[in-house]
């Protein structure tokens, strides 16, 4: 896939802790992607494995 670009900042919550804003494209390219390694995985459709994937609360984890 793409490289995603850079989130727009990064928001100190509370000491230690941030939170990223990302940009709607980058988000959807993250989901497309997961849709895309879900259906590879399990040689499914994308339509099934966004079904999956949204019915188990999109608990696939990417690396950040």
């Amino acid at each position: 896939m793409g490289q995603l670009s850079h989130p727009v900042r990064c928001i100190p919550i509370s000491e230690g802790i941030s939170h990223w804003v990302r940009r709607e494209a980058d988000i959807c390219a993250r989901q497309k992607e997961d849709v895309v390694k879900i259906a590879t995985v399990f040689s499914i459709s994308e339509v099934s494995a966004g079904i999956l994937l949204r019915y188990y609360n999109w608990l696939y984890q990417h690396s950040c």
